[in-house]
């Protein structure tokens, strides 16, 4: 699988473009290896690229606020003008009710996937 490479090589510092490197899969984590020639030997591992995130839990149906169904991403969320109570939403809820993403706030996913989005 190819990747973008952005800067320069780790090992020999040359620099990377979209052609210089590929990503591959070893033991479940994502790896950006140099292929540049002089690395290309040692096939050297540059640095760690962390796999997505997933929702861990069954895709929400409805909307926990408005009951309607998710649109192509839904938030888990928390939400401030529910006393800071958490709950999946949608994103007409998630802007309507003041929600924030970040770390404490909110996260958002893809419906389909159920990867992370933001957040």
């Amino acid at each position: 699988m190819s990747g973008r490479c952005i800067g320069r090589c780790g090992n020999c510092d040359l620099p990377m473009s979209q052609s210089d490197c590929t990503v591959e899969e070893i033991k479940g984590l994502y790896t950006k290896v140099c292929t540049c020639p002089r690395c290309k030997e040692k096939n050297m591992a540059v640095d760690k690229v962390k796999p997505k995130k997933k929702w861990n839990g069954s895709p929400p149906d409805k909307c926990d606020l408005c009951h309607q169904p998710m649109g192509e991403h839904f938030y888990d969320a928390s939400i401030p003008r529910a006393r800071g109570s958490w709950g999946k939403i949608c994103s007409t809820c998630f802007h309507d009710n003041g929600c924030r993403l970040g770390e404490g706030c909110g996260q958002k996913y893809d419906t389909i996937t159920l990867e992370k989005v933001d957040g």
